[in-house]
Formats: C-alpha cells, sequence, structure tokens
C-alpha cells in the first residue's frame, strides 16, 4: 500500500519531528578520516514527541504517525 498526502497527493513518504537529547560519540581513524562505522553513534540518545506525520513535498499534517508506519526497515544506512 502506498501512502498518499490527501493535501498534495505526493507519495514520496513522511517525516516525524522529533526532540532529541543524549550524548554520541563519533570515531576517526588513525589518520583523522571519518570512520564508516558510526553505528553507535545514536545508542545514548532520547528521543521525545514525534506522534504526527508530515508529507515530504507539501509539509502539510498528515495525521498520526501510529496511522502511517508499518515498522518495516526500507533498507539498511550507512552514515559517513
Amino acid at each position: 500500500m502506498t501512502i498518499v498526502c490527501r493535501h498534495c497527493n505526493a507519495s514520496e513518504g513522511f517525516y516525524v519531528r522529533e526532540r532529541v537529547s543524549g550524548s554520541s560519540t563519533t570515531y576517526y581513524t588513525k589518520t583523522g578520516d571519518f570512520m564508516a562505522d558510526q553505528s553507535s553513534m545514536y545508542d545514548h540518545l532520547n528521543h521525545h514527541g514525534g506522534t504526527v506525520a508530515y508529507c515530504m513535498n507539501c509539509h502539510k499534517a498528515m495525521g498520526k504517525k501510529e496511522d502511517f508506519e508499518s515498522g518495516d526497515v526500507e533498507k539498511e544506512a550507512t552514515f559517513y
């Protein structure tokens, strides 16, 4: 099922605004390069809020996040 914005009919997806607090650690190599695996960077962050889904195209509220999220992960992301 494709999620379509009722305001602009876009189907690019949605985003959720959250407040994030906590601390993170960024890893570098011995030459000062950013290490490819930064997955632990987010381990000690706390997310608050994030209940409203907003259209990625028109940025208008689409409804409650829980009504749209599937819980599936599209693909694993690598951060650089």
